[in-house]
């Protein structure tokens, strides 16, 4: 979003520029990719462009995050409180439309159409961050309807991902493949369970969640082919994030959620574990942060890059793909 001091741009047009660029259609679902003009909308499986827009987790993860940017504007003692009324009532449109596809169709879908509902693609659990919207609308607005369907979807998810220990569903270029983003995103929702209901079998699930997250990272320091990048600038994968198993690269946190959830985690158990974890990663960010003097293309000094090649997939095994990433560390 824009910060609604923009509000005067010809960009925003007094508002947030969310609410008035198309990025939310009229079903009250949120596109995914922007190209500078226009909202993309979802014309089918293989534009990788078109599919972003599709996936189920954008939804989810603009209204939670909005909800904290609704708090900044409430808070904000120049904020019109008519600009802060209008986005609450997007997000509840969100919210409502999540529910209605929920209850029509048992889960949130891998891969739906945000301006017709079209499902286009069954399963995975990308869309788990739903219940953690869920249980927050529900504090917020007085909701026990939607305390029910986080319930109901955190057993689905129990059966299909956790159980399974094949948690999908997140990273829209890789159809059906195994990913640390939707086991990050299984922590966040029991976790929230947990806080709404007080059910220890949620905190259980939450755990069980973090285990899975916890087998993406490298835990061993991998050699690198002699006269490749990575070896050339002194790189080591430990603490590196395995992004899901289509091309196996090694990603220098998670994707693109801070993982403060596991600082809850923590609190929670009383398990350092979560602690070393956070900890690992902030080495392998500082591993990939281009410094003065590296080989790393047409990157500058200050970059992230995007992710190691720990396989041949994307490209060279011990080279990087390069690519500058704003990951959250």
């Amino acid at each position: 979003t824009r910060y609604w001091r923009d509000w005067s741009s010809d960009v925003c047009s007094s508002d947030l520029f969310l609410m008035d660029s198309g990025a939310q259609a009229d079903t009250g679902l949120f596109n995914g990719t922007y190209d500078g003009k226009r909202w993309m909308p979802a014309r089918g499986w293989f534009n990788w462009l078109d599919s972003m827009s599709a996936c189920a987790c954008r939804t989810p993860d603009t209204v939670r995050h909005g909800f904290r940017l609704l708090d900044a504007l409430r808070e904000d003692g120049e904020c019109p409180a008519a600009l802060a009324d209008r986005w609450e009532e997007s997000l509840k449109k969100a919210v409502d439309a999540l529910q209605k596809i929920y209850r029509k169709e048992g889960e949130i879908p891998y891969f739906i159409d945000p301006g017709t509902e079209e499902v286009i693609w069954r399963g995975g659990g990308g869309g788990a961050m739903v219940i953690d919207v869920w249980c927050e609308a529900a504090r917020r607005w007085d909701r026990g309807d939607y305390i029910e369907d986080a319930l109901g979807y955190g057993e689905r998810l129990h059966q299909t991902m956790i159980l399974t220990g094949d948690p999908w569903g997140r990273p829209v270029d890789c159809f059906c493949a195994g990913d640390h983003e939707t086991a990050h995103a299984l922590i966040c929702a029991y976790l929230s369970l947990w806080r709404a209901t007080g059910g220890q079998v949620h905190l259980d699930r939450a755990v069980q969640a973090g285990d899975l997250f916890l087998s993406w990272q490298v835990t061993e320091n991998v050699r690198y082919p002699e006269g490749s990048r990575l070896a050339r600038n002194g790189i080591h994968s430990f603490g590196t994030m395995i992004a899901n198993t289509q091309n196996s690269t090694g990603v220098p946190a998670p994707c693109t959620n801070s993982a403060s959830e596991l600082i809850d985690l923590y609190e929670a158990t009383g398990d350092t574990a979560w602690i070393e974890l956070l900890a690992d990663w902030r080495r392998a960010g500082l591993q990939q942060l281009v410094r003065e003097g590296q080989d790393w293309g047409h990157l500058k000094p200050g970059n992230v890059t995007e992710c190691q090649a720990q396989s041949d997939t994307m490209s060279e095994f011990g080279d990087v793909y390069i690519c500058e990433a704003g990951w959250v560390l």
